[in-house]
């Protein structure tokens, strides 16, 4: 995450998402990031969420209801893994799960369709939640 344009701001900005265990909305982030620092603008983070996004350091996505949601992209250099995404309180985990790899072939050979499998999230309900 270094860059030559970097304010405190932007540093600030990319602690706060650091933080993050789930999934959050811009509005959620500025709530706390405002608290912090009341100079800082809802533009500046709209920047820097789209900034961290196309630096594929976040990830977004639309929730059911249309909301655009964020999440850290975890580093990973291998295929077969996926988020596993709580839809009860938002828990993200990262599995490595070697299905994913046959049913990545099933749809190339079958469906003639390549699984982007550094993007694949299933959503469900947590075993904390079920109980």
């Amino acid at each position: 995450m270094r860059d030559p344009y970097k304010t405190k701001q932007k540093e600030l900005i990319e602690r706060e998402i650091k933080k993050y265990k789930t999934e959050f909305t811009i509005k959620e982030l500025f709530s706390k990031l405002s608290k912090k620092d009341q100079t800082l603008g809802l533009t500046t983070v709209y920047r820097t969420v789209n900034s961290l996004v196309d630096s594929h350091v976040l990830s977004k996505s639309t929730s059911s209801d249309g909301t655009l949601r964020y999440h850290v992209v975890e580093e990973c250099d291998h295929t077969g893994h996926c988020l596993l995404k709580c839809e009860s309180c938002g828990k993200l985990t990262h599995v490595d799960c070697g299905k994913l790899n046959s049913l990545s072939r099933h749809f190339m050979r079958k469906h003639h369709f390549k699984i982007n499998q550094a993007d694949i999230t299933i959503r469900g309900i947590c075993e904390n939640c079920k109980a």
